[in-house]
């Protein structure tokens, strides 16, 4: 996605013309000394005092590289030696120092006269491997045929800059190389300087960005979902054919529109606000609506994200139709609806079959049972007194039924607590804790606000039943010693809270399918709009939380 490739290219460029651009400055430099030393010259044998000879040494392009001269005066000839010696050893200065490979060879046989520790680097061979032989003994060049074509262009131009080509160290790696070249003459012969930087790292990171480019490409148009492409102004920059599809426009309409364009009203407001959050986070997921082309409402899920593209910072986003997904979700909520008021009615009918068993079994079985103790009582007083015998199996049998009858009262209770109908939900609460007490022998704290009631028969059932769940759920799992109950109200709703010190439940069991009793007490809160919530700390016990709004 980025975009740097470019720039190395042409610093690479840059750096190389520098250098031919400096071997020319020093060409121009000893172009004025024989020029001056020419005018000196001129000057002199008019005066005919101290004539001077000089003669310039010129490349194939006809710039001056060195000079002969013959000086009769020795000042002047001194001078004239210093200034050739300074141009000389600024070139050698940069011959020596330069970090990319150079060398001189002669044109007419390829032998290396000079090269540079950047050579020898570059390439792996020794200054005696090299000197007094060519690049083609020493199969430099992975393709002669480049050799000829640089040398065929050096013949045309004399100059040839930026020649890129395949050379072959001496171990036989292969090194890629962006040479500059020139032909100059010296002492009646002529030779090839080149500089040569090596870009083989470059071409790598250009082969791994293209092969990266053709993988996100591939990804980017076959991917199943919208991807836009935009920049911080929300304009689009590119986009994928799932894009193109889904919308409707074409790829070129995309790249003259803006998000805005493409998104319901509304979405402009939001925009500012998105595109800050995605800068500062980095990656952003949201629901947002399309409209296509044709005015088609889409709604769709957006995941977004910051990137580089082009060198700017921009931002990525996949967009996934959710259509189906939403439809699925409604019709689930309704399902779910209509199973929790399927269920508040099963609540309401299993309550109304509670309060009809309760009052048959309280009225009916403890009235026969009471009959039944009088008939033995009146078969005792009629025995005559040898059957004294019988009379302990009567006593028994009149307990046994003392028994029952306390029983069927405590079923019948438990099935719909008198005192729920009657007196109201503290009583029965008080009731029925202090039954479990007894029963128990729990250590059992019971606080009920005075501020509770009055309470509607739903939710004093509501709380009633889960109190009963959450203490017999103590006594049966928790392995607890002490429970606390709490009832009271807070800005007007009402709270139930029932902590004990037992075992504590994990996680995996508050999620269980099996957690009947959990979920009934869930689905009894949610009857009532209330929330239902249990934490539990292993070693430490469980709390049971009911919060009932008070709409």
């Amino acid at each position: 996605m980025s975009q740097k490739l470019p720039s190395v290219i042409a610093s690479d460029e840059l750096e190389l013309r520098r250098l031919m651009h400096e071997l020319q400055m020093y060409q121009l430099e000893l172009e004025m000394q024989i020029d001056e030393l020419q005018k000196d010259r001129v000057a002199r044998t008019q005066n005919d005092d101290n004539p001077l000879d000089a003669q310039g040494v010129y490349d194939e392009a006809g710039g001056i590289i060195a000079a002969h001269s013959r000086v009769r005066s020795y000042s002047q000839r001194k001078v004239i030696e210093e200034q050739l010696l300074r141009t000389e050893r600024m070139f050698t200065s940069v011959f020596r120092a330069s970090p990319d490979a150079m060398a001189i060879n002669r044109l007419s046989d390829g032998l290396y006269i000079d090269i540079n520790e950047s050579f020898c680097s570059i390439t792996g061979y020794s200054l005696d491997d090299v000197i007094g032989h060519s690049s083609l003994e020493l199969q430099i060049w992975s393709n002669t045929a480049e050799r000829e074509q640089l040398i065929e262009r050096l013949h045309e131009s004399h100059v040839v800059t930026n020649f890129e080509s395949q050379f072959r160290a001496k171990d036989g790696t292969e090194v890629t190389g962006l040479m500059s070249a020139c032909i100059f003459s010296f002492a009646g012969d002529q030779y090839i300087l080149s500089v040569t930087r090596d870009i083989s790292h470059r071409k790598q990171v250009e082969l791994a960005h293209q092969q990266s480019e053709v993988r996100f490409r591939t990804i980017f148009n076959s991917a199943s979902d919208a991807i836009y492409i935009v920049d911080l102004e929300g304009r689009f920059l590119d986009v994928n054919e799932a894009a193109v599809q889904l919308l409707g426009y074409s790829h070129a309409e995309f790249l003259t529109m803006n998000v805005n364009n493409i998104d319901s009203a509304g979405f402009s407001e939001r925009i500012c606000r998105l595109t800050a959050e995605i800068l500062e986070k980095g990656e952003l997921v949201f629901d947002c609506t399309h409209i296509t082309r044709n005015g088609q409402r889409i709604p769709v899920e957006m995941s977004c994200k910051k990137i580089l593209y082009n060198n700017a910072p921009s931002i990525i986003g996949i967009s996934r139709d959710i259509t189906e997904r939403l439809n699925t979700e409604y019709q689930l909520n309704d399902l779910n609806s209509k199973l929790r008021d399927l269920n508040d009615h099963i609540q309401v009918v299993q309550e109304q079959e509670r309060i009809a068993i309760a009052r048959d079994i309280h009225d009916e079985l403890g009235q026969d049972l009471s009959v039944l103790k009088l008939d033995l009582e009146l078969m005792e007083i009629k025995l005559p007194e040898f059957s004294q015998v019988l009379h302990p199996y009567i006593d028994k049998m009149k307990s046994g039924i003392d028994g029952i009858v306390s029983k069927i009262q405590r079923i019948a209770a438990e099935l719909r607590p008198p005192l729920l109908d009657t007196a109201g939900v503290t009583a029965a609460i008080e009731y029925h804790v202090e039954e479990i007490r007894k029963r128990s022998g729990l250590e059992i704290s019971l606080t009920i606000g005075t501020t509770v009631e009055p309470l509607d028969i739903k939710k004093s059932t509501v709380i009633m039943r889960i109190i009963q769940e959450g203490l017999t759920n103590v006594i049966r799992h928790s392995n607890a010693t002490r429970v606390t109950i709490t009832v009271f109200r807070q800005a007007a709703d009402l709270i139930l809270e029932i902590t004990d010190n037992g075992r504590g439940i994990l996680p995996e069991q508050q999620s269980s399918a099996h957690a009947y009793g959990l979920i009934g007490m869930r689905e009894r809160a949610i009857s009532c709009q209330g929330t239902f919530t249990v934490t539990g700390t292993p070693g430490a016990g469980t709390t049971l939380r009911l919060l009932i709004p008070s709409i």
